[in-house]
């Protein structure tokens, strides 16, 4: 939920009007997001959860929002920071219209039960902290402070109700980062939720640790694709999924975060507000065009194509809106199997009704044939073991082998990583 300093140049374009006319907010650069490290027990703090479960209302496409970044050859991370070119609204005095029920005046919990810890980033309305339980210290949350007057100026209420709208519907799974509640003052929302413990986002450890394996994107293929399952089954479409809004636990296991974009849609209907990240955003999102939730599988295509090859799959990388975007001469490095190959041809499909849009589909491909889902479902196989070996092991190109060798190059990269690593194990 934080974000820290990024030279990249992103948009994330959002559009839409109360009248169904679309319009465009053009945004600033910012920091990338970069969780720090925490840890949190659901069951000891299972008190705030109460009306965690309490909402399934549907939400309006309205969300006035957009992002911006740098585009260099490599993925980079996105902006969370925006600015809204419009004009100043005035609002009622009694500052909680609009924010209820989603944000209640009245919750078991209030900001004074918990001891603030440290900022883990900033956004375009307030901040993010973690911050730990009064009453059980060593019990850690994520803690988001948004400013209301602010809301109110960007005339960003919906947005911001809808995304706790959304996260209140889910319950728990093991690839989401878990709602646990909400609340408002005369001055601030309140939302709390599970503070990831672990290596930061996907974003950092592939920036980190370079190219990844296609047994590691096999692994991470499967626990994405059951998350999101989990969010469609559930009739929510996230349009927002890129590596730097997948977090990583101390095992390095996925969960789904940031939820800003994300609405009720059901399975058969269609939406058509233009948002998202340009370099994962599907083409009927940047033509135009009514979307269904195959646009989130569009990019978590582009999101394992990423992770396998280093580059995104279209040359997107200097595109400034979604105008620009081309959708041709996506090409494969020779390093990567057939198999992988054949599976993102169906994923990154220009015709909708023709790409894999569910697990089911996908897992029939061959790429993940003899692959034990129930056993990644139950997390029975640790990435974070995976990476170790495979750093230890991989082999190198010349122009890419780290400096000092290979110890060392595992020793930079997760050697802190490993002390908190074991310190949990021996708990």
């Amino acid at each position: 939920m934080g974000n820290e300093n990024s030279s990249s140049k992103s948009f994330d374009f959002n559009a839409s009007s109360a009248d169904g006319e679309d319009d465009i907010d053009l945004s600033v650069p910012a920091k990338k997001r970069r969780l720090l490290r925490g840890s949190i027990s659901l069951r000891s703090i299972a008190s705030l959860a109460s009306s965690a479960l309490s909402s399934d209302q549907k939400s309006t496409d309205t969300e006035k929002t957009s992002r911006k970044r740098k585009h260099t050859a490599i993925p980079q991370s996105p902006s969370t920071q925006s600015m809204v070119l419009g004009y100043e609204r005035h609002w009622p005095g009694l500052m909680g219209h609009g924010f209820e029920p989603e944000f209640p005046w009245r919750s078991d919990v209030t900001e004074s039960d918990f001891l603030f810890l440290n900022s883990v980033g900033n956004g375009r309305f307030g901040n993010v902290y973690r911050a730990s339980i009064r009453s059980k210290p060593s019990q850690q949350i994520a803690l988001k402070v948004q400013n209301k007057s602010d809301i109110l100026k960007a005339e960003a209420e919906e947005q911001i109700c809808n995304e706790v709208k959304v996260l209140k519907s889910l319950g728990k799974h093991k690839f989401i980062a878990a709602f646990l509640d909400s609340w408002q003052t005369q001055t601030e929302l309140f939302t709390v939720m599970e503070y990831v413990d672990g290596y930061g986002d996907l974003f950092t450890l592939w920036s980190d640790y370079g190219q990844f394996s296609e047994e590691l994107v096999r692994l991470y293929g499967v626990e994405l694709a059951l998350g999101l399952d989990y969010l469609h089954d559930n009739s929510i479409i996230h349009r927002d999924i890129k590596m730097e809004n997948i977090a990583l636990d101390i095992k390095m296991h996925v969960k789904f975060v940031d939820f800003g974009f994300a609405k009720f849609l059901a399975q058969k209907d269609r939406t058509h507000t233009i948002c998202g990240t340009l370099q994962y955003m599907a083409p009927e999102i940047a033509r135009g065009r009514p979307y269904d939730l195959a646009v989130d599988w569009w990019s978590l295509g582009v999101t394992l194509y990423v992770m396998r090859t280093g580059s995104y799959p279209f040359p997107n990388n200097n595109a400034l809106n979604h105008h620009e975007l081309v959708f041709e001469h996506k090409e494969f490095p020779e390093s990567c199997t057939q198999e992988f190959k054949s599976l993102l041809k169906r994923m990154l499909a220009l015709d909708p009704t023709q790409r894999l849009r569910n697990s089911q589909n996908l897992f029939t491909q061959e790429f993940f044939h003899n692959v034990n889902i129930e056993g990644i479902y139950h997390q029975n196989v640790c990435p974070w073991e995976l990476l170790k070996n495979e750093c230890k092991t991989r082999n190198y190109d010349s122009q890419d082998q780290p400096q000092g060798g290979y110890s060392e190059h595992y020793s930079r990269v997760f050697s802190g990583f490993e002390t908190n690593y074991n310190s949990m194990e021996t708990d």
